[in-house]
């Protein structure tokens, strides 16, 4: 065998074992439990809106979504494992959020309460178990 084939060989095991240790052998990331559910807004299904699960303490990992047509979400843990929906077991703030943008505007209007945007002053909570976690969010545009 030549060197330089010697040096190419090499070089592909090397690419190749750093793979396997970048990819890992299954999926990476924490345990996530699924979390879906409804958002209304004055009794209708809320399509469109945002849905965001903030960790209430350390240890938690945050988790989106967005309302389909008939208000339903289903939440995707920014660092979950691989095929993992949802987010880990923990107490969390909730967000919702629905912007709208009219023509010629440099700012959206907020379609909901400012109150439902913040995760300081929302009061929506969630707490998520081990298995299969459903919720459902009555938003109301009295909230203040």
């Amino acid at each position: 065998m030549s060197e330089w084939m010697a040096t190419m060989l090499r070089q592909t095991l090397w690419l190749f074992a750093t793979a396997l240790v970048v990819a890992g052998c299954g999926p990476a990331g924490p345990d996530v439990q699924f979390v879906e559910g409804v958002v209304t807004f004055d009794g209708e299904p809320f399509a469109g809106a945002a849905v965001a699960f903030t960790p209430a303490a350390p240890g938690g990992i945050p988790a989106a979504g967005k309302t389909d047509a008939e208000g339903r979400f289903r939440l995707n843990a920014t660092q979950g494992k691989m095929y993992g929906k949802g987010t880990v077991v923990g107490d969390y703030i909730v967000t919702v959020t629905k912007l709208f943008w009219p023509e010629g505007a440099t700012e959206p209007d907020h379609i909901t309460p400012l109150i439902y945007e913040n995760s300081k002053n929302s009061p929506l909570r969630a707490t998520i178990v081990k298995g299969r976690n459903t919720f459902e969010f009555a938003l109301t545009s009295k909230a203040k």
